[in-house]
């Protein structure tokens, strides 16, 4: 039911928003409930579900978690970046930005497509999501495998 998806997203971002919770959290398996929450035609559960995973990505421990094939939420995300809503974009690249710390994630984020979406992106005149763009990119660059591929792409 829309209603209680929505609501539900929302409680999850809101418990979040405690790094005390995330061990709980994980344990319960939320990431496949946000990650396909990512997907679903209603803007707010989709930018709730958003919120929710980027607080857990503020998280350094939670990271390579998020990123891995079980449970990996970076498909979903590289989508999101394309979406209408800019503060549902905005949260997608910003959480991107943080997996982006990791090596490994920084290869699937841009195997997943991720630097056409930032590119389209880069035309929407908002601060914060320019900013995001920037750091995101600035992460994805540390990797020498990915050097190559964003010079060759839409982000040059």
């Amino acid at each position: 039911d829309l209603q209680c998806r929505r609501f539900a997203s929302l409680a999850l971002g809101n418990l979040c928003a405690s790094a005390d919770n995330h061990e709980a959290l994980l344990g319960a398996d939320i990431l496949t409930s946000l990650s396909s929450s990512l997907d679903v035609e209603d803007l707010e559960t989709r930018f709730n579900s958003c919120y929710a995973l980027n607080k857990l990505a503020m998280n350094h421990d939670n990271i390579l978690r998020m990123g891995e094939d079980a449970c990996d939420v970076i498909p979903p995300l590289v989508r999101l970046i394309g979406d209408q809503d800019t503060p549902a974009r905005t949260q997608a690249i910003s959480t991107l930005r943080r997996l982006a710390l990791e090596q490994q994630n920084r290869v699937s984020i841009i195997a997943c497509g991720a630097l056409k979406g930032l590119a389209d992106a880069c035309t929407v005149e908002e601060l914060e999501t320019e900013r995001e763009i920037a750091a995101c990119m600035c992460s994805l660059a540390l990797s020498g495998e990915n050097k190559v591929v964003i010079v060759k792409s839409e982000m040059m």
